[in-house]
Order: structure tokens, then C-alpha cells, then sequence
């Protein structure tokens, strides 16, 4: 069909172009197109003869080479009025051939415009009127010799007349007077009257015979003048007459050449634009003679695609590329098939210049007009065979994840019937598939159908999203599932329903374990804050018995119990890291220690947390068994490993926990991909209870598994410890047997002993002090007043401030004695770090030491803070503070 237009259209272009030239070769009067810039763009027949130049010299010349230089401004005056759409009629001038010969010409001049109406140029139809000029003219010079010559003849026969009439009075004069004497002269005049009345008589005689003969030619010489006047009038009339009627007949020829020129431009537009739609299509266009099977026209995606150049196409035919549907053989009575139906579409194969083949899909009509035309748009379907192959392989992959998917997939009809049932809905029912499709809903899940079902199931026919809980698919099941119905329409009306049921039975347990450990982080920060103002009281029990144990006065027995109080405060202080630990405010720290007597050192708590009806043995190695490790940690382990030995024996039974170094060599470490060849400890922890099934062994490190009942375990127990371990560079084992028990073996690198030896602490009043002042700030009023007595032994002048704003007053009155500002971190108003950043800014050289409840890694998050040089940790010991503020203020 496009090709049926294109041929139709460059047809009548063909016949549009062939009779415009002829009408404008036609033409005697010169007819010539231009620009508004006055560039010649057409020159006919006409225009060579008058004005000597062929259209190939002409066309692109400007119009000024034809004018004289005297008129060289009406041209472009002309254009101008042409601009504002004015028409020049019959507009005279002068104008210059190739041969310099100059003409006159006639000119009529009117717009050209394009289809949108916008002046493009002027058409100009010129006719040579050099002849009508020159005979004017002609006419013109006669008429005035004539005049001459009638003016000239009446100068003569005056002179004639007066000639004669004086003549005949000298003749008489010398005759009759002047021969006679003066006597005879008188005697003789009256004598002689007549004869001297004579010459004047003559004379008016001659007079009047001229005027009557001047007379007489000025009444003929009115009425030739008359007559050609009336002769000239008649002539300019029928001349007028008929330059009028040719003006009509050259505007009419112009006005339909115009209108040539728009259909031709419209024309040749509506080709360039077909030819432009053609060859930017995707698909291929091909016009095919029905005969030979030969390519007449192509377009440029046929190029493209095909890989052959447009001339070698042109020589080619379908047969050359064709290698599935058509071939030589067969290829009039497949033509013979298109042409019966009109049109016809089939799939094929086209052979690229490189020899590779795509799939095809061709469209083919049959076209008759001046002959026969076979039009072949041709699409390439590779993509869509690929894609059409991809969806069948996405259709079976479905299928198998449809059938193999752990969530039921349901398919309802309006009859509430079911379409479509997968294995896994077939499971959660335990009914196989076959017994499903095709089963009312209402037989299959009488139970629930009225109450919860249905409802759900009209709303989801009505167009409804429905999403709602079900419990119980089957009669004795305890399972939780989510059921979403999805409303599938079929031209806007809804035929089916896809539902799909999920088993959440685990997530609600899994929220259930969420909800518990919720409850485990709030009372974990909960520890954490108790664990922070405990260290407050624990810093000033720890302050007090250091400045106890200066006293001079102090017994031997009262020096040890001050050592007590000592030991005592730091023993809690460890166990408030345990609960800063347990609430996330504490990071991992690492020393050298004994397992032993770490473990040793958590037997009354354990023994309190077990139980009494627990039997508890401890078997340490003979030796000390050092290790790099968080105390808190490994006490969090011991604890958790206790207590989880502790729910396996509810009716009691024995806990053994026993440590032992282990070596492992080379042959070791082949045996399993955890061991690494060297220096371990080994940290058992047995019991005597249920055991654990081989199914749960797999999943017991995992968050939130848990086979105990809801509300009596988190599943982060076990969990805990294995991130412990992991993060001390060691694993784990475990082995368990049903009803026998399980036993827990914790592998850690050794140490073959303490890096850094512990020393007994220096006395106060041994620690080096001075007298700068010190800014001390603490909200807790006895750590205050500890503090201060402690500073105060040492030399040191104390300003003390409750909070930040009392600081800043203090600081006011003593900015230039402040030598160092000691601060709480965390306090009501301005913390510590907003204070040392105001007073910092003031006083560059200012020494600062932060205090806190919490491990410089926590406090010191957002900047730098390291113990024992800017930072000291509550509780903290007298000679620890004495230490770190000289330092401080050396430094």
C-alpha cells in the first residue's frame, strides 16, 4: 500500500511538472520566478527570446544584471512592495538584453507564496513593447514636421503677397510720378487715382484669397487631426483592450502556475516526507516485479539489515536472499497466492551479505496500476523468536517454581471452584492436586467457608485487594497463614481470583522471639544506666579508701580493711562492666588473664544462678592458662553456657566445667578447617540433661532459635557466644546425645604467660602533685567532694562546679589562674565536651581531662580521648587520678 501511494504520487508529479512547462514554454511574454532577494530561480522560452539569455545563464543571476544603472533602484523598490504582498501591474521601464541592447518592457509582478501563506518570491510576467514604443514615437516626430512645414507655408505667402503688392506700387510710383516734373506730379495724381488705388487693391485682394485659403486648410487640418485623433483613440483603445486582456490571461497564467508550483512543492514535500517515513522505518520495504521476483525499490533499513549496498540490491531478487519460504521452483505459484488474496503474511528467512540468517515476517500485497507491483514490508523477528523462546523456558521455569514453591498458589473461577492448585497448598490440606482442581471450595474447606472464607472471597470478586490471617487450614493443625487474594479481570470483569497462602507460622514465632528480646535490650539499657550512676557511688567508696589509707594514723587492721573496701570496689566495678557490656555501652577489652582464676572468680554467682538442685564440678588445670581476652566476655560465655546446661536438666543433674591447655600440630589442623597448628586452651562445659536432636545441631548458633517454649528463651544465648569466640580468634564444638547430654568445648590461643605483670599500687603520698588550679566539675556531690579532698592532698587549688553553667561563671572570675579543667562527660545542661569546646576556644593552652562511667571507645565516639592521658574511667583510684593530672599538666 505505501508503495501503491508512492508510485500514484510521482505519477501525477510527472504529470503536474510536464504540463507546467508546457504552459510557461508556451508563452511569448517572458515568465520569470524569483527570490526576495531579486536571485533568478525561473526563466522560460519566452524570457530567452526577449531577453537573449537561456535559462542556464540565467537561473541564480540576479535580477539587476537585466536593468539599466540610471534605473538600478526600481528593482529593488519593487521586491520591497512584493514583501508586503502588494501586485505590480503593468508597471513600464527600460531594460538591458545580453547583447546591451536596451528595451522596453511591460511588467507585471505578484508574489509567490508557500502553502502555509508565507511570501517566498515573485512570479514576473514581462512582455516587450520596444515596437508599440517606437511607433508612438514615430507618430510623435510627423506630427511636428508637419507643423513645421504648414508654419513655413504661411511665412511664404505672406511674403508673396506683400512682395507682389509693393511691387506694383514702385512700378507705378516710377512710372507715373517720379518721370514727371513736381507741376505734373499734382496735375497727374488725380489723374492717375485709380492707377495708384491699384497696388493696395491687389495687395487686399491677396489678403483675403490667403486668409480664405489658410482658412480653408486650418478646417481641413482640424479634421484630419480630428480624424486621427479619433483614429489613434481608437487604435490606443483596442490597444489597451488587448494588453488587458493578455494581463488577464497572463495573471491568470501566472495565478495558475503559482498554484503548479504550490502542488508541485506540496507534492515533492509529501514525496520527501513518504521517501523520509519509508526509509526510517524499521521494517524493511521492498517493491518486488511479480515476475523475475527482481528488487524495483528498497529502503535504506533493507540496506542496513541485508548488508548489501543499494545498487547491488537493485540487481538482485528475492530469490538471491530468500532461503526458507520461496525458491525458484515455486515461486510464480506463490506470487499467483498473493495476488488471488490481495494480501498475505507468512514467516521466512533472509540471507545477509555475510551468509548469516534472521527470521523474518513479511506482510506481501499485491498491486496493479500501470503494471504490477509486489509490496513486501518485512520485520525482523529475531528478538521476538528469542523472546517467545524465553518465555516459554520463563513458562516452564514458573511451572517448576510454581509446583515447587513453598507457598500455596490457588486459581478460583466465579463458581468458586478450583482452576489451579500447586503441590504446596496440596500439602498444607494433605490432599494430592488432582483431588483439588475442579472441587467446590465450599466441600473442600467446609469448616472455615461460611465464616472466614467467603466474605473474603465475594470482596475479591467484586475487584477488591483482600489480604487477611487465617488459622487452621485442617482440622488439628496449629499453624498461622497469610492469605492474599488477588482479582484477576478478563475485558474489566473479574473471572478469576489467584490466592496465595502463606505459612507464617515460624514468623509469628520468630516476633514472638523479636518481642522477648525487645524486652532484652530494654532491660540491657536499662542495666546500662544503673551501671553508669553505680559507678558514680563505686568511685567515691573507691576515692574514700585510698585517702583512708593515708591517714597516719590508721592500724595495721584498719589499713587492711581499707584494702578490703578496695578490692571490694573494684570487683564491682567489673561486675557494672558486665552490665554496660550487657547493654552495648561497653566495646570489647582485651588484657592478659587467667582462665582460671577468672572462672574462679564467677563460682558464687553461677552457683546462685543454677540452682541448688544442680550438682556443679570444677576441674582447672594444674597450671595457669593465660589468655588475650575481655573479662566480661568470657564471663557472658561461662554464664550463658551455664545457663543453657541449667533448662536441659529441669529435674537437676550435674554441671562439669573444666579447663585443660590442648596442643594441635599439622595432622590436627588437615582433620578441620577451624584448628590452626599451636597453643590452645580449652574451656568444657558438660551437662548431664536432655540432649540436643541431630535435626536442631545445625541451627543452634543461629539469632532467635530456640526450641524452648515462648517467654523462656530468646535463641541469643548460644548465639552470643559463638560471636564471642569468633572475635577471640577461636570456635567451638559441640556434642550432644539425646537424653545423655551435651558438652561444649571452647577453643582459645594461649598464652605461655602475662605480658605485664600486675604491681601494687603506689600511695598517695608518694604521687608527685603541684599547686596550678583546677576547674573540677561533677554533678555527683560526694565523687565531688572525694575528689577534691584527694587534689587538695596533693597541692592543687580546687574551684569546684556542680554543672557547665556554674563552670562558665567560675571561669569568668578565674579565666587567667586555670590551669586544667577536669569534667564529668555526661551531665543536665552543657555536657563535658561542650564545656572543654567552649573553654578551649577562649584559651588554646587549657589542659583537659574527661571522666566517665563509660570506656573512652564509647564516650570519646565523635573525638579522640585515651586513658590515663585525657580520659580516666569511674571508678577510678586515687593514685590513678594523681598520675594522670601531673601528667596532663606536664604534658
Amino acid at each position: 500500500m505505501a508503495s501503491d501511494i508512492n508510485i500514484t504520487d510521482r505519477k501525477r508529479l510527472e504529470e503536474s511538472q510536464a504540463r507546467l512547462v508546457a504552459i510557461v514554454n508556451s508563452s511569448d511574454d517572458a515568465i520569470i520566478g524569483k527570490t526576495l532577494d531579486g536571485i533568478i530561480t525561473s526563466w522560460n522560452h519566452g524570457a530567452e527570446i526577449i531577453f537573449g539569455y537561456s535559462a542556464a545563464e540565467a537561473i541564480g543571476k540576479p535580477m539587476q544584471m537585466l536593468v539599466p544603472p540610471e534605473r538600478s533602484d526600481e528593482e529593488p523598490k519593487i521586491l520591497a512592495r512584493i514583501a508586503l504582498g502588494e501586485n505590480v501591474n503593468h508597471f513600464e521601464t527600460v531594460r538591458v538584453r545580453k547583447d546591451g541592447r536596451l528595451i522596453h518592457v511591460s511588467a507585471t509582478i505578484s508574489p509567490i507564496r508557500d502553502e502555509n501563506g508565507k511570501i517566498i518570491g515573485a512570479s514576473k510576467i514581462a512582455r516587450d513593447i520596444t515596437e508599440r514604443v517606437r511607433a508612438e514615437e514615430v507618430m510623435r516626430k510627423a506630427s511636428r514636421q508637419e507643423v513645421s512645414q504648414k508654419k513655413t507655408r504661411i511665412v511664404w505667402d505672406l511674403a508673396v503677397i506683400f512682395g507682389l503688392g509693393f511691387l506694383s506700387f514702385i512700378v507705378a510710383y516710377y512710372t507715373d510720378v517720379l518721370a514727371a516734373p513736381m507741376d505734373r506730379l499734382m496735375s497727374n495724381f488725380k489723374g492717375h487715382y485709380d492707377d495708384l488705388l491699384l497696388p493696395p487693391i491687389i495687395l487686399l485682394l491677396g489678403f483675403l484669397i490667403f486668409s480664405y485659403r489658410r482658412w480653408k486648410d486650418a478646417k481641413i487640418e482640424v479634421s484630419e487631426q480630428a480624424t486621427i485623433k479619433e483614429a489613434l483613440r481608437r487604435l490606443h483603445g483596442e490597444l489597451e483592450i488587448r494588453v488587458q486582456q493578455r494581463t488577464a490571461e497572463l495573471s491568470k497564467t501566472n495565478q495558475s502556475l503559482q498554484n503548479e508550483i504550490a502542488e508541485r512543492k506540496r507534492t515533492e514535500q509529501a514525496l520527501k516526507l513518504f521517501r523520509m517515513l519509508v526509509d526510517r522505518s524499521n521494517d524493511g520495504i521492498e517493491v518486488i516485479d511479480p515476475e523475475t521476483g527482481r528488487f524495483l525499490d528498497i529502503n535504506e533499513a533493507t540496506v542496513q539489515r541485508l548488508g548489501y549496498s543499494r545498487e547491488e540490491l537493485l540487481s538482485m531478487s528475492v530469490l538471491d536472499i530468500d532461503t526458507v519460504a520461496i525458491n525458484p521452483a515455486t515461486w510464480a505459484q506463490h506470487v499467483e497466492g498473493i495476488r488471488q488474496a490481495g494480501f498475505k503474511a507468512f514467516e521466512g528467512q533472509h540471507r545477509r551479505k555475510d551468509g548469516s540468517t534472521f527470521s523474518i515476517e513479511i506482510s506481501a500485497t499485491y498491486i496493479k496500476m500501470d503494471r504490477d507491483y509486489l509490496i513486501a514490508a518485512v520485520r525482523d523477528i529475531t528478538e521476538r523468536k528469542r523472546a517467545e523462546k524465553t518465555l516459554r523456558e520463563s513458562e516452564d521455569r514458573l511451572r517448576i517454581v510454581t509446583e515447587n514453591a513453598r507457598v500455596g498458589l490457588v486459581m478460583v473461577n466465579r463458581e468458586r471452584r478450583y482452576t489451579f492448585a500447586n503441590g504446596a497448598y496440596a500439602e498444607m490440606l494433605g490432599l494430592p492436586s488432582e483431588n483439588i482442581v475442579g472441587q467446590r471450595i465450599a466441600d473442600v474447606l467446609a469448616p472455615l467457608y461460611d465464616e472466614q472464607i467467603r466474605p473474603n472471597l465475594d470482596r475479591a470478586f467484586a475487584g477488591e485487594r483482600v489480604a487477611y490471617e487465617l488459622h487452621k487450614l485442617k482440622p488439628g493443625g496449629d499453624c498461622f497463614y497469610a492469605v492474599k487474594y488477588e482479582p484477576t479481570k478478563v475485558d474489566g470483569e473479574v473471572s478469576l481470583v489467584v490466592v496465595v497462602i502463606t505459612d507464617i507460622t515460624d514468623q509469628r514465632k520468630l516476633e514472638a522471639q523479636l518481642r522477648q528480646a525487645q524486652k532484652m535490650e530494654a532491660i540491657g539499657q536499662l542495666a546500662g544506666g544503673v551501671a553508669h550512676d553505680f559507678n558514680n557511688i563505686l568511685a567515691v567508696i573507691q576515692m574514700q579508701a585510698d585517702l583512708l589509707k593515708t591517714s597516719e594514723n590508721l592500724s595495721p587492721e584498719h589499713k587492711e580493711f581499707a584494702d578490703e573496701i578496695g578490692a571490694a570496689s573494684q570487683r564491682a566495678a567489673a561486675l557494672t562492666r558486665q552490665l554496660l557490656l550487657f547493654g552495648r555501652k561497653e566495646k570489647m577489652h582485651q588484657l592478659d588473664l587467667d582462665l582460671n582464676e577468672s572462672i574462679n572468680n564467677m563460682t558464687k554467682m553461677l552457683r546462685r544462678t543454677i540452682g541448688e538442685n544442680i550438682q556443679m564440678q570444677f576441674k582447672f588445670a594444674m597450671q595457669s592458662l593465660f589468655v588475650h581476652a575481655d573479662a566480661g566476655m568470657m564471663d557472658q560465655v561461662l554464664m550463658n553456657l551455664a545457663v543453657n546446661a541449667r533448662d536441659a536438666m529441669p529435674n537437676g543433674g550435674k554441671l562439669i566445667i573444666e579447663t585443660s591447655p590442648v596442643e594441635f600440630d599439622e595432622l590436627a589442623a588437615t582433620q578441620s578447617a577451624k584448628i590452626i597448628p599451636g597453643s590452645y586452651v580449652c574451656l568444657s562445659v558438660s551437662d548431664t540433661g536432655c540432649g540436643i536432636p541431630p535435626e536442631n545441631l545445625q541451627r543452634i548458633y543461629e539469632p532467635f532459635f530456640t526450641t524452648k517454649e515462648v517467654g523462656k528463651g530468646t535463641g541469643l544465648g548460644l548465639a552470643t557466644v559463638f560471636g564471642i569466640v569468633q572475635q577471640h580468634q577461636g570456635w567451638i564444638n559441640v556434642y550432644s546425645e539425646v537424653g545423655h547430654g551435651t558438652t561444649f568445648r571452647i577453643y582459645l590461643p594461649r598464652l605461655t604467660k602475662m605480658s605485664e605483670q600486675k604491681s601494687a599500687p603506689a600511695a598517695l603520698t608518694t604521687m608527685r602533685g603541684g599547686s596550678e588550679t583546677i576547674l573540677f566539675v561533677e554533678d555527683d556531690a560526694f565523687l565531688r567532694a572525694s575528689v577534691r579532698k584527694a587534689l587538695s592532698q596533693l597541692g592543687y587549688r580546687v574551684l569546684e562546679a556542680v554543672n557547665g553553667a556554674e563552670a562558665l561563671e567560675i571561669w569568668k572570675q578565674h579565666r587567667g589562674e586555670i590551669r586544667l579543667l577536669l569534667t564529668d562527660m555526661v551531665m543536665p545542661g552543657i555536657t563535658g565536651k561542650e564545656l572543654g569546646e567552649r573553654l578551649l576556644k577562649e584559651n588554646p593552652k587549657l589542659k583537659i581531662i574527661y571522666s566517665s562511667g563509660y570506656s573512652a571507645e564509647v564516650a570519646g565516639k565523635d573525638f579522640p580521648l585515651e586513658e590515663g592521658v585525657n580520659f580516666l574511667t569511674k571508678p577510678f583510684q586515687a593514685q590513678k587520678l594523681a598520675q594522670t593530672v601531673r601528667t596532663r599538666l606536664d604534658n
